[in-house]
């Protein structure tokens, strides 16, 4: 029998999850959870029940538009859920699924209401970016070059989203929403060189070289700190391989205050990189690390456009999530002095 997929809350009954769950649910109570946390248009519900312990149940959008736009991220979710997450620091998942002609997808994981959250706007302090650091090290060197990789997504991503369009309305539609923020030169000068590379740039980091499993969007709305002070990484959906580093330089660009990650990011990377090594990475080298880190500022240019330009950033927590994302990105470029010359991969 197949089992349908719910797209609203009043489909989350103890029949239907008596059926994905293997086991009787005399009853449930369905709370929202974030009403204005998520961009993607999807939605959290916590899932009471007796006898059970609680679950948080993610659904795709009920907009039939951003359910199809957003159709393959949570398939990709699901994907990492049922094949992907055995022994990593994540949620334990119930039920995963999804519908490839709808475009609907659940995930039901393990209520981490006991876990301490971070608000983006405010970043992390040094202790829990470095729980965050040896998060990413354990999954990356738990995935580093191996061969289920192959069956991932790298560049095959921008499939899915494209720059070269979204750069072009950016300007317009950050003035709409930021009206006191003007790009510099320095920025526009990447995304230009961005947008029109794209292909090779992805090619590069997310094709070749040493290649694990990558979140992609690994900021602080999708990370929670367990009692023990670990890092757990929630909201999979941007899932994929690359190189590693991608997944620290996008946190740390995003989600730690700029004088902060100017005073430690030396440190931090070197961290990173150590904590690779103690789980028996090899032949990869700390100057091989560093030069990727900056190459991957491409990962915060690239998400912060497309979000600006696509996603629902009208209230003013989103407007304030948007205002924090760029002005630490605007920052990081400039503290490198970064210029599109970093993506010049002849000298490698």
């Amino acid at each position: 029998m197949q089992i349908s997929i719910p797209t609203h809350p009043s489909g989350l009954t103890a029949e239907w999850l008596s059926l994905v769950l293997g086991a009787p649910v005399t009853d449930v109570a369905v709370t929202r959870i974030g009403e204005d946390e998520g961009f993607t248009g999807g939605a959290l519900y916590r899932l009471t029940m007796t006898g059970w312990d609680n679950l948080v149940a993610k659904l795709s959008p009920l907009d039939p538009v951003l359910r199809a736009q957003f159709a393959k991220s949570n398939a990709r979710e699901v994907t990492f859920y049922n094949s992907l997450s055995d022994g990593l620091p994540v949620p334990n998942c119930a039920y995963a699924a999804s519908d490839p002609a709808t475009g609907t997808s659940i995930v039901l994981l393990q209520d981490m209401a006991h876990a301490r959250a971070v608000p983006f706007i405010e970043g992390a302090g040094s202790t829990d970016v470095e729980a965050v650091l040896r998060t990413f090290a354990r999954i990356h060197a738990a995935w580093w070059n191996a061969p289920a990789l192959s069956g991932l997504s790298g560049a095959g991503i921008l499939s899915e989203f494209s720059l070269a369009d979204p750069w072009a309305r950016y300007p317009s539609a950050l003035a709409e929403l930021l009206p006191d923020i003007t790009l510099p030169d320095s920025f526009v000068a990447l995304a230009d060189h961005a947008a029109l590379n794209l292909d090779h740039i992805y090619d590069h980091m997310q094709e070749r070289g040493p290649l694990t499993v990558l979140h992609r969007d690994p900021q602080l709305d999708n990370i929670l700190f367990d009692p023990d002070g670990q890092a757990i990484l929630l909201d999979w959906q941007m899932m994929g391989k690359g190189r590693g580093i991608w997944d620290v330089a996008y946190f740390l660009i995003s989600s730690v205050p700029a004088q902060r990650r100017r005073d430690n990011e030396a440190t931090w990377v070197a961290l990173y990189h150590d904590a690779l090594l103690a789980h028996g990475v090899t032949g990869y080298s700390y100057r091989v690390c560093w030069q990727d880190y900056l190459r991957s500022v491409l990962s915060k240019i690239f998400v912060t456009v497309v979000a600006t330009t696509e996603l629902d950033n009208r209230s003013d927590h989103k407007r304030a999530w948007r205002k924090t994302d760029l002005t630490r990105l605007l920052a990081f470029i400039e503290d490198h002095g970064l210029t599109p010359d970093i993506w010049n991969f002849d000298y490698d």
